[in-house]
């Protein structure tokens, strides 16, 4: 079974009540593994009867980039499958008398709309019936420590608006764990992360699930590291066939250059300094775009990607870019290299020509050795006697 590792039950006597599909190398085991060797599942199964476990086996990757199987010890991102938490605090909270689940949401915090502060109650929350909605969330942005995280959905939260009565079934979103949340650190004055790790984890005993920085996540090879396949072809796919027809494009410019007088004559400097170094981006560029074809090679969406983004807000995330491959890092320095250059090159024109390009008269062009042939001579006929006319 490929992408499977080995698999194991506690020792117990062949019980009819126990469905032979479930033990290891079952019907069932087999097909998770097929589902696995096809890349449409990777995670941990564990199947019990009556208390005892009956298959519990690991399939797939944990981190393709670091060739990391799945285990036991290997731990997920939970996402929204952490909101059972949030319940479980508060529930603990009207438990010790601190709140009451037809306590509103004004009771507790501050900054919400009316409407939601005063008819939105903790049962609301809850069971999935306080008729918000809250703003799309922003999943691409990386954060760089946990203040800047509660700083964000203590924002994103509050911006929560009542789409439906309270009462009305509501779908997916995100007031209904973040005001939870948020009601945890007004009672308690602490933070939601450090009440849920003692009170919920500690009691239970969970010692491998905790609340990550992403730094532990980067690091630590026990955190699983999501992938998507399909995302990577296309990226893969549409990248290398940009840069190849680019790469062939500066092939054609320079054999012209190089090969047709009047057109080296033309080159300037900045031209003998611009075309190079975008030879050179383009060959790193796709160098490293196609080593990432290998089974577990960079993931370029965790570290290059992330790079770029915090460029933008004039942040940049140094280690993401450090952690990165050289062929990526000598991709980047040359791409900036040449953005320095830009502004003095012909490459200024690329945000100037296609506007003027689409309305520009058609220029026809002769060759210089071919010369249109003379019309034949035709004498002029001479005017008759009868249509002269005197003044």
């Amino acid at each position: 079974m490929v992408g499977a590792r080995p698999g194991h039950a506690d020792p117990a006597p062949a019980h009819p009540g126990i469905p032979p599909d479930t033990r290891p190398g079952g019907a069932y085991d087999r097909y998770v593994a097929k589902l696995a060797a096809e890349g449409k599942f990777s995670g941990v199964v564990l199947l019990s009867h009556r208390g005892r476990t009956v298959l519990s086996r690991s399939y797939g990757m944990a981190d393709k980039e670091k060739g990391i199987h799945n285990s036991e010890s290997v731990a997920f991102s939970l996402s929204s499958a952490g909101k059972p938490f949030h319940a479980v605090a508060v529930l603990q909270l009207a438990q010790q008398g601190k709140v009451k689940l037809s306590d509103t949401v004004g009771t507790h915090l501050t900054g919400y709309a009316e409407d939601v502060a005063e008819r939105v109650t903790i049962h609301h929350l809850l069971s999935g019936t306080s008729g918000l909605s809250t703003p799309q969330e922003d999943v691409q942005r990386v954060f760089r420590s946990r203040q800047e995280v509660h700083e964000y959905y203590e924002q994103w939260v509050r911006q929560s608006e009542l789409v439906a009565a309270p009462g009305t079934r509501t779908g997916h979103s995100g007031a209904g764990a973040g005001i939870p949340a948020q009601i945890v650190e007004a009672v308690t004055g602490t933070t939601y992360w450090d009440y849920v790790q003692e009170n919920v984890f500690g009691r239970c005993g969970m010692t491998g699930t905790a609340f990550c920085t992403r730094p532990q996540w980067l690091t630590d090879e026990h955190i699983a590291h999501p992938y998507m396949t399909l995302y990577h072809a296309v990226s893969l796919v549409a990248g290398g066939t940009a840069g190849l027809a680019a790469l062939t494009g500066l092939a054609i410019l320079l054999h012209r250059r190089l090969s047709v007088r009047a057109v080296r004559a033309a080159t300037s400097r900045s031209d003998r300094a611009v075309h190079p170094l975008l030879a050179c981006v383009l060959l790193a560029g796709l160098t490293a775009t196609f080593s990432t074809v290998q089974p577990h090679s960079y993931d370029y969406r965790r570290g290059v990607s992330v790079w770029f983004r915090s460029l933008f807000t004039l942040d940049p995330d140094v280690p993401a870019m450090a952690h990165a491959p050289l062929v990526h890092q000598i991709h980047a320095l040359l791409a900036m290299a040449l953005f320095a250059l830009w502004p003095f090159s012909r490459l200024v024109h690329a945000f100037t020509a296609p506007l003027g390009y689409l309305a520009r008269p058609y220029v026809v062009y002769r060759s210089r050795g071919t010369r249109r042939p003379a019309a034949p001579h035709r004498p002029r006929p001479r005017p008759s006697p009868q249509t002269v006319s005197r003044r």
